[in-house]
């Protein structure tokens, strides 16, 4: 990892752990060391202190004290809350934007619109990523409310964990994610029909909330069978020689 001037030594070290727990090189429930960290890093263990409290604001660890910091788990019951509250914020921001928006934020609304979709049909999913969240702040500058922005900014990174989450398993089915978000832009960017967009991104979430939420039922479906063998065959009695 290469240090830069630009923000603190303490912000540059929880970017680089937000982004191992954004997508799962740091699983839920991991025990995170700060003096390993510190010394991978080369730095000393106050500013990994000192990120570990920032990624706690982000929601993505938890600070025990006196037992240290764990990544924080990805619940069924949390993702549907989150995606609930993203569904009508992101869902006035379209609103806002289809009445707010600049010639700019609408040409940039475009511009990423074609590059994820671009990235669907390839099956570029780090790519497509990215791009579905530069498509997200380009929405929220346009809807030019200060307000709103400021509260999506605060909840960017667990909606960056829920959305890589949902694209990284999608494989095949970019492109009908790309259509919700094409479907936004024409309705926010060219025709600015501010309640035709808000009601596709609330039709949007829904979907990655469903999407997202089954995943991870599945995924703890998978943890319990696994438990439960290992379970039976650390009881089973040793046969005699």
């Amino acid at each position: 990892m290469t240090f830069t001037p630009r923000k603190t030594l303490a912000e540059q070290i929880a970017e680089h752990l937000r982004t191992q727990i954004i997508r799962s090189e740091r699983m839920p429930g991991e025990k995170i060391q700060e003096e390993r960290i510190a010394e991978q890093l080369g730095v000393s263990r106050s500013p990994v202190r000192e990120a570990l409290r920032i990624l706690e604001k982000d929601r993505l660890v938890q600070v025990i004290p006196r037992h240290g910091a764990r990544v924080t788990e990805m619940t069924a019951s949390f993702v549907d809350c989150l995606y609930d509250i993203f569904g009508e914020l992101y869902a006035l921001g379209a609103k806002r934007f289809a009445e707010n928006g600049a010639e700019e934020d609408r040409t940039n609304l475009r511009a990423v619109t074609e590059r994820l979709e671009a990235c669907a049909g390839r099956d570029d999913i780090l790519g497509y990523y990215e791009a579905v969240m530069e498509y997200a702040s380009v929405g929220r500058r346009g809807s030019k409310n200060p307000l709103l922005e400021s509260m999506l900014i605060e909840l960017d990174a667990s909606m960056r964990r829920a959305e890589y989450a949902s694209v990284s398993v999608q494989v095949g089915d970019l492109k009908k994610n790309a259509a919700f978000l094409k479907r936004i832009t024409k309705y926010a960017a060219n025709e600015g029909k501010g309640e035709m967009a808000a009601e596709t991104v609330r039709a949007y979430f829904r979907k990655e909330k469903q999407f997202v939420v089954k995943n991870l039922e599945e995924h703890l479906n998978r943890k319990r069978k696994a438990a439960a063998e290992a379970s039976k065959v650390s009881g089973m009695p040793f046969k005699k020689s």
